[in-house]
């Protein structure tokens, strides 16, 4: 490691040629020694040094290797956990092959290494069609008893907190996170003993099909792809034709300041629509000029290539939670344009949509309410008269074992309750039942036939972003469970406004149209209302 520091600093310092040569010494030793994690570094720091130095064949060779021993290292690891955080620190030298194929025009190539470097976890647990507990083998019984008794306290003290007051929660809270702890050692070890996921049966990633992505977005719709290249946003426009690349979008601070304007206006609808209604008007316009600003550095540079198609967003770093369907130009708001879906990248966008998805005929509805979302079982009672075949558990019935007995037999599930995102620890980002939480370990393990499912509740489409933008949230436990499609909120939703766009939303989707289509017309109808964003536009689709 200290070589490779050395090699770096008189790069760095204008000694380029006794860099080079202290590194390429590095790298030799370290591959020797079979020490990957230095080969790397000294790899990317070598692609660099030559990149700047305008030796570009060379410095493609030099990424071109670090990926490969990337691959390499990364296929024997076991366990989903593992697997991301390897890759923290190591996905430059996709990002620099891509610039690199970019000034070459090559630009479906540049693509091809950005797609091989996003999602890469979920992308494998998607297409393996196996849930968490197969990748990860069975518990012994030891284990598995422990891990039931920690996941019943954890609920206990998940139901404690809720009614504590506020000089026991910081100890509640304290005894939760040693619970997580514990819970979060056993998969671990779970993980480390595995032998279901291992590198031969996982392999290596498949290359990226971009005529097959083109082929299935047919020419109805078009795929932006953005990412963050030098510093800035740039989008990949994807269409059955052809693909462009449209760089220097925004830089994120452009992009963070007017999410954070829009998060401000939104805010002031949560003191209630009767005691804001004198300033209406206003709060709706410059929650407006906020989105068209966002349309402005996001959509508008890569109209001329979309041709008023039906979008797939695939975002990046900060794009994640910008609400499209309400980006405004002097048209409107794009929902009333098109129909909107999103997905963590194109790879399981390609995978998502070649699951079948017919028309739901045997839903199941559960809902939970409390002082965060008093009206939910309101909503579920109005949606089960338009799906009258649905089964329904609702207040005290609302339990953790009702989903688990089940969550897998029916073919659309709609959960209404309070969602928790955890920054802190999104893989215990829950959604609270009863009798406790189920979080997205308990969702990811799980096999789910359903093609749809809905989360109304609180920032449910809210994720943690980890190296290669993988999303570790509430999206990520259904997604792995098998699910086709999602509809997900990004911030705390109004009751009684989701109420009705519930409803609205399941007439259209009874009638035939597909999840894009039945956002799009609900929230069309908001709009016609003049309704001001913050109740329509939370809500998203995956898939």
């Amino acid at each position: 490691m200290s070589s490779w520091i050395i090699g770096d600093v008189l790069i760095r310092t204008g000694n380029a040629d006794s860099g080079l040569t202290r590194l390429r010494q590095t790298l030799a030793d370290s591959l020797e020694f079979e020490q990957k994690q230095v080969a790397l570094l000294a790899l990317n720091s070598i692609g660099k040094a030559q990149l700047n130095a305008g030796e570009f064949k060379t410095a493609k060779k030099a990424f071109e290797k670090a990926v490969s021993l990337t691959e390499n290292s990364l296929a024997p690891l076991t366990g989903e956990e593992f697997r991301i955080a390897f890759l923290d620190g190591k996905l430059e030298p996709f990002e620099q092959l891509a610039a690199i194929s970019l000034s070459e025009n090559k630009t479906a190539q540049a693509l091809a290494y950005i797609e091989s470097a996003k999602s890469r976890s979920l992308l494998e647990a998607v297409q393996s069609g196996s849930t968490a507990a197969d990748r990860l083998g069975d518990f012994s019984a030891e284990a598995s008893t422990a891990a039931s008794v920690l996941r019943e306290e954890l609920n206990w003290f998940y139901s404690r907190l809720r009614t504590t007051t506020s000089a026991e929660a910081e100890k509640i809270k304290a005894e939760i996170k040693r619970r997580e702890r514990k819970f979060s050692d056993l998969l671990r070890r779970r993980q480390s003993l595995a032998n279901t996921d291992s590198a031969e049966r996982r392999g290596q990633p498949a290359s990226f099909d971009i005529d097959g992505l083109c082929k299935t977005l047919g020419p109805d719709r078009a795929l932006i792809e953005y990412v963050k290249l030098d510093g800035k946003l740039s989008a990949f426009v994807i269409t059955s034709e052809r693909i462009d690349f449209v760089a220097d979008l925004a830089t994120e601070k452009a992009v963070i300041d007017e999410l954070e304007q829009l998060r401000f206006q939104f805010g002031t609808l949560r003191f209630g629509r009767q005691a804001l209604s004198a300033f209406a008007s206003q709060l709706k316009q410059r929650a407006d000029s906020a989105l068209a600003r966002l349309h402005e550095m996001l959509v508008g540079p890569v109209e001329p290539f979309i041709g008023g198609k039906d979008l797939v967003i695939v975002p990046s770093g900060i794009v994640h939670y910008v609400p499209f369907s309400a980006l405004k130009n002097s048209f409107g708001y794009l929902t009333q344009t098109c129909n909107i879906s999103t997905a963590p990248s194109a790879s399981i966008w390609q995978a998502l949509v070649s699951r079948p998805l017919p028309r739901p005929k045997n839903p199941l509805l559960i809902a939970f309410a409390d002082q965060a979302a008093p009206e939910v079982e309101n909503e579920v009672k109005a949606i089960a008269k338009i799906m009258p075949s649905a089964r329904t558990f609702s207040g005290r019935d609302a339990t953790f074992a009702n989903f688990r007995e089940n969550a897998g037999r029916h073919d659309l599930i709609h959960i209404a309750c309070h969602g928790h995102f955890r920054a802190d620890n999104p893989l215990y980002s829950s959604l609270q039942l009863a009798d406790g939480h189920i979080n997205v370990r308990d969702i990811s393990s799980r096999r789910l036939k359903a093609g749809v499912v809905v989360l109304s509740a609180c920032e449910t489409g809210l994720s943690k972003l980890f190296p290669g933008e993988e999303i570790i949230g509430l999206a990520r436990g259904f997604l792995s469970a098998g699910v086709r499609s999602l509809v997900l909120s990004l911030w705390t939703v109004d009751d009684a406004a989701t109420r009705r766009f519930m409803t609205e939303f399941y007439s259209y989707l009874q009638r035939g149209e597909s999840v894009e289509a039945s956002l799009r017309q609900t929230q069309a109808k908001f709009i016609e209302e003049g309704e001001h964003p913050y109740y329509w536009s939370p809500f998203f689709s995956i898939g």
